[in-house]
């Protein structure tokens, strides 16, 4: 008898302390929402700013990686190994 309203009573705890955790979590994404609402106005109205001038080798490696995409599929080569186990 004393375990079934236990049981009952750690029920009912446990949906108000889930009760209270969406109420928070509903919270926070209300304030986050404000909070991301002001900085993108905020960039809106004072600009981007300066951005930094493209490093170097940055700029290499993507020109590379573009001639490379622009050349077109690899010619692929099938490998065949023997008996033992080594490649031929």
């Amino acid at each position: 008898m004393i375990a079934c309203v236990l049981v009952v009573a750690h029920g009912f705890f446990t949906l108000f302390c889930f009760s209270r955790l969406e109420a928070s979590v509903w919270n926070g994404l209300d304030e986050m929402d404000g909070k991301i609402a002001d900085a993108l106005r905020s960039l809106i109205e004072t600009g981007l700013g300066d951005f930094e001038p493209i490093n170097p080798i940055q700029q290499a490696i993507a020109h590379f990686i573009t001639q490379r995409v622009n050349e077109g599929p690899i010619e692929a080569r099938i490998v065949e190994h023997g008996q033992d186990g080594k490649f031929v």
